[in-house]
């Protein structure tokens, strides 16, 4: 959600009111992104370290997708678990019975956790169990997606594919296309956000659409609110994740 403020934006906040922003990745993931000059502190480091350093004393926070469930912490989130958990209950029921996930590590990141979390637990409960196929930002290339799935669908039985990284969609929409015309009665696939395609390919793709930029956005006028005395720290908000139901799944 760092990106709905620019890092100019994001210190002067700092600077201006003492504001203080709290990022939801973890410590490792934080080193390979984090904004230069923009105060920002993974979410791991603040709870090994048992809360807020000295330096941040009294200034504003605002947790970003995360809920930090102690008096008075202000945070904003989506409800990401209860938004793939019921997109895979609804697959369920509408009778796909092989499941596939598709993501990348899920220990660098929470909300990956909890993507996965929501996915995992709306199969257990179900009884089902899923196949997982890992992923990165190389590999496995789109040839090698293409022949995993020809040798590892089972033709006697409904297919579904969740794949849980919006960066990983292309690849993996890409590998089905010599097997579209299985889609979506005999192969399902759901990902995640990725409005500005999926609405246009042949065919449509299914996605759980989390609100980010009414996130972000949200999280800055609750900072600014705590910054200008107009509100107090403690609000917490939860944001509704929307199934965007298109033409690779059969609901």
């Amino acid at each position: 959600m760092l990106e709905t403020l620019s890092p100019q934006e994001a210190m002067k906040l700092f600077r201006n009111g003492g504001a203080f922003f709290v990022d939801v990745r973890t410590e490792k993931e934080f080193l390979k992104r984090a904004i230069p000059g923009c105060p920002l502190v993974p979410l791991d480091k603040l709870e090994r370290e048992g809360g807020l350093d000295s330096r941040f004393s009294g200034k504003p926070v605002v947790f970003f997708d995360a809920a930090i469930y102690s008096p008075g912490t202000s945070w904003i989130k989506t409800n990401l678990y209860d938004g793939v958990y019921n997109a895979t209950q609804a697959l369920l029921d509408a009778g796909y019975e092989d499941f596939f996930s598709i993501a990348a590590n899920m220990t660098e990141m929470r909300t990956r956790m909890e993507r996965f979390q929501g996915y995992a637990e709306a199969l257990a409960a179900n009884g089902q169990l899923y196949k997982a196929i890992p992923i990165d930002h190389n590999k496995p290339s789109i040839n090698e997606l293409t022949e995993y799935f020809k040798y590892k669908f089972n033709p006697a039985k409904r297919t579904l594919i969740f794949v849980q990284n919006q960066w990983a969609l292309p690849r993996v929409y890409k590998a089905l296309q010599p097997m579209a015309h299985l889609l979506p009665q005999q192969i399902g696939l759901l990902g995640l956000n990725c409005e500005d395609w999926t609405n246009l390919t042949t065919p449509t793709v299914s996605t759980i659409i989390e609100p980010v930029d009414q996130e972000g956005r949200e999280a800055a006028e609750m900072l600014l609110a705590l910054l200008d005395g107009s509100s107090e720290p403690g609000e917490q908000r939860i944001l509704e994740c929307k199934l965007n139901w298109l033409d690779s799944t059969s609901i």
